[in-house]
């Protein structure tokens, strides 16, 4: 199916839209708050409201099958001032392949680039299988950017280079004992060269004990995008500089060979990047370790988690998949050593933005939660939704550990558009506020029951208003850029007291961030940093019956997440009481 046969990404229905968003406060706010909040709400429906929306359909048809939201969406990251591995990447770590114990580290890394240079063709030739679900087309337009894009620091607002040609992109980058180095996967015929021609060059890199200079220029990605930016125009002012960073940025992809294994470093080293070498930037950044356990740090600007996770997908089975051999003679895949000229006091500024990155990131960490036997066996018996109940667990814990209940944002993909990306919903309703509440507060097990199945079935029909793209945080900000653009020209010279209401501020603030993978046995942890100062970021995937949670939070919590994992285990044993 041609990808632009796909629907259009809709405009949601205005009415509807505020009244999600009524729904979504009505179990976060008092009664007088709330009722302020509806009045402004209506307020702007019936009037600039109206105004921006009529705008925005019209905007929306005119660039059609375009999606009206993807100027917005990629903004969100590029106008990050943040180091982006603190804000905008997120970490996938993968389950340990049954097949890697056939092969030593060097050939499994190998082998890898091997099978990703393939998917990189399959891309470039359009034979990358389309993804679909329950036999709907999905968006593949992400793809186009997995190897060939890169986001590049700017003053104010981040910029993204994508290199149209795929002939441009031909190498992928090495950091190897604080050492950069580049591999040429694909020969000049556009061929790949062959895994045992890759693992020589990585065994030159990895035992190579020359003068090369170490890369301190890659704790600019970590240095927050404004400074980055300056640092940056300054370092490339020397012309072989400017040089090397156009090769660093021309690369399909960045491993890190290390020697550690990965139980060795800990969850938040690995998403945060306080010690290893990266250059943040691009969409696959992937630490190999020791024990053959690799992580895909992943900038998020272009690709987001479902997508990802199709390409390791089809990454793993061809490395799975692999029918080739290595031999002690033969050719070399090409490789280059990658310099920068760096001055004195360039490397003085670079040692403290280091110091201070470290400094910040230690602020931050992440747990690992896993609850074995989750019983989703017996939820589907009910006829409950699964990733209700998982939302209904930290619901409970939030409510027990922290005595409220706060915004919870949850993503929802809707690439069955074009250009879709994703919609989101607020998963704290009344029912599953009323459900939570009465469990905690040892309620009788037949009102319980009721209260469940009212509550499962209110998150069902989120999710599904979600899929439809009824998302009044994504309307909202289309209907915000639509002020910004034309504002004076529809007769509104003031921001609508909408956007700047207390409660509108509270919607929007995901305290508590979450986002599902769903059953995805190939990830091992899905993580990403807090969205609010003081919230919590909770990525999940489940195994089956096994859940698997990733929550980041800032350390002064720490005794609070330490409760609030006891708080999940206390939800489960009573949900699997319910349940019996």
């Amino acid at each position: 199916m041609d990808q632009h046969e796909l629907p259009a990404l809709p405009v949601p229905d205005l009415c509807q839209s505020i009244d999600w968003y009524l729904k979504g406060l009505r179990p976060l706010l008092g009664e007088h708050e709330f009722a302020e909040a509806k009045t402004v709400a209506e307020h702007f429906c019936h009037n600039d409201g109206a105004a921006l929306h009529g705008k925005l359909l019209e905007y929306s048809r005119s660039i059609a099958p375009r999606s009206w939201l993807m100027p917005y969406s990629r903004d969100i990251y590029l106008t990050m001032r943040d180091p982006v591995t603190l804000v905008g990447n997120y970490l996938l770590e993968l389950a340990l392949p049954s097949f890697s114990e056939k092969y030593d580290y060097l050939e499994f890394t190998a082998i890898l680039a091997h099978s990703a240079g393939q998917l990189y063709l399959e891309i470039a030739h359009n034979t990358l299988p389309a993804m679909v679900h329950k036999e709907t087309p999905l968006c593949m337009s992400q793809f186009q950017g997995a190897f060939r894009a890169t986001k590049i620091p700017h003053k104010n607002k981040d910029i993204f280079t994508f290199f149209q040609d795929f002939t441009e992109v031909h190498s992928f980058g090495v950091f190897c004992k604080n050492k950069f180095y580049t591999i040429k996967l694909i020969d000049d015929d556009g061929r790949i060269y062959s895994a045992d021609c890759i693992r020589r060059a990585l065994q030159q890199i990895y035992h190579d004990k020359g003068s090369h200079a170490e890369a301190s220029w890659n704790v600019l990605s970590l240095a927050g995008s404004d400074r980055a930016a300056e640092l940056i125009a300054e370092i490339c002012q020397v012309p072989a500089n400017a040089c090397s960073m156009d090769i660093v940025n021309q690369t399909m992809f960045i491993v890190t060979l290390t020697s550690l294994t990965s139980m060795q470093q800990p969850l938040a080293d690995k998403l945060y990047n306080s010690t290893d070498d990266i250059w943040a930037y691009k969409p696959w950044s992937i630490t190999v370790y020791q024990n053959k356990v690799c992580t895909f740090n992943n900038e998020h600007t272009y690709m987001d988690g479902v997508n990802n996770v199709y390409l390791i997908n089809r990454l793993l089975k061809k490395m799975a998949d692999f029918a080739g051999s290595f031999a002690d003679d033969g050719q070399t895949a090409p490789l280059t050593p990658i310099n920068f000229v760096l001055s004195p006091p360039i490397q003085e500024q670079l040692a403290a933005i280091k110091a201070q990155y470290q400094k910040t990131a230690s602020q931050i960490d992440i747990v690992r939660y896993v609850r074995d036997k989750l019983c989703i066996g017996k939820i589907k018996a009910r006829k409950l939704n699964v990733d209700a109940c998982l939302q209904f667990a930290f619901q409970y814990a939030q409510l027990k550990v922290f005595k409220a209940l706060r915004t919870t944002h949850e993503s929802v993909s809707v690439t069955q558009y074009y250009e879709g990306r994703t919609a989101c919903i607020r998963s704290v309703s009344e029912e599953s506020a009323q459900f939570v509440a009465a469990l905690l507060n040892g309620a009788p097990q037949k009102q319980l029951s009721a209260m469940l199945a009212q509550a499962s079935c209110e998150h069902v029909q989120k999710i599904a208003k979600a899929k439809d793209f009824c998302c009044f945080i994504r309307h909202a900000a289309g209907l915000e850029i639509m002020y910004e653009r034309f504002g004076r020209e529809l007769g509104i010279p003031e921001k609508p007291p909408l956007f700047s209401d207390a409660a509108f501020a509270t919607y929007c603030t995901q305290y508590l961030s979450t986002s599902t993978l769903g059953n995805t046995p190939i990830v091992d942890t899905f993580a990403f940093a807090p969205v609010a100062p003081g919230g919590l970021g909770i990525g999940y995937v489940t195994h089956n019956d096994r859940l698997i949670t990733a929550i980041s939070f800032y350390r002064q919590d720490n005794a609070n997440i330490v409760l609030f994992q006891h708080a999940l285990d206390e939800f489960f044993v009573k949900l699997e009481l319910l349940l019996t």
